[in-house]
């Protein structure tokens, strides 16, 4: 499980993927990337499920894998996971990703930006200006240039993040005998399975005629 338009843009410019599964309980296993011998993209917190890690638990990673880059997708970070920013100036092989459409609210201005060594940004760069050097509107860099200086911008719906715990503690000791929740708020976010929900499903299809 993971950001569904990974493999969508992969497909788009012809480049091979594979997706390495999740745990049963949705975590993922640095482990599972230690040698791959390719780029590596990790979406922390993950996308959909919230669980993130920490940059010691993704830190192995780029040691174990000198020669390729590890993309660190950090599109919900701000709603409670920490940065692997701090990592940067230790490994020239980590790029960090971030969107301003989350906590920014500006998902209509299709603002992101990416830190890394010169050298990935330089090749980054390189790509933009083959495909589409004028990607951004005026009114979009200005936006994303007035949040990043204004932190208040985004800190209250950052804020009303936090309470998201608190409101979910009756729902999950309400809905307990029927659902089995797994809440992962280092993103505020929740996932869960649904087994009554399964179960119907399969009596639906069963119905259905041949």
């Amino acid at each position: 499980i993971t950001y569904g338009f990974y493999p969508v843009w992969a497909a788009l410019f012809g480049i091979q993927t594979k997706i390495l599964p999740l745990a049963e309980d949705f975590s993922l296993s640095p482990a599972d990337y230690c040698g791959v011998g390719c780029t590596a993209v990790i979406a922390n917190p993950n996308a959909p499920t919230g669980l993130a890690l920490t940059p010691g638990q993704l830190e192995p990673i780029l040691q174990a894998n000198p020669n390729n880059v590890l993309i660190v997708d950090e599109a919900y970070v701000d709603f409670g996971a920490e940065s692997c920013r701090c990592l940067l100036d230790r490994y020239d092989n980590l790029l960090v990703v971030q969107t301003f459409s989350k906590s920014r609210s500006l998902a209509g201005g299709r603002v992101g930006f990416a830190l890394g060594h010169p050298a990935l940004i330089a090749d980054l760069n390189r790509v933009r200006f083959s495909l589409n050097p004028y990607n951004l509107n005026s009114l979009s860099i200005l936006a994303g240039a007035a949040s990043m200086r204004f932190k208040t911008f985004s800190a209250p719906l950052c804020a009303f993040s936090a309470l998201f715990p608190a409101c979910f503690r009756f729902p999950y000791a309400f809905c307990r005998p029927f659902f089995r929740f797994r809440p992962h708020f280092a993103a505020r976010l929740l996932s869960f399975s649904v087994p009554l929900c399964r179960f119907l499903s399969v009596r639906f299809l069963q119905r259905l005629p041949k």
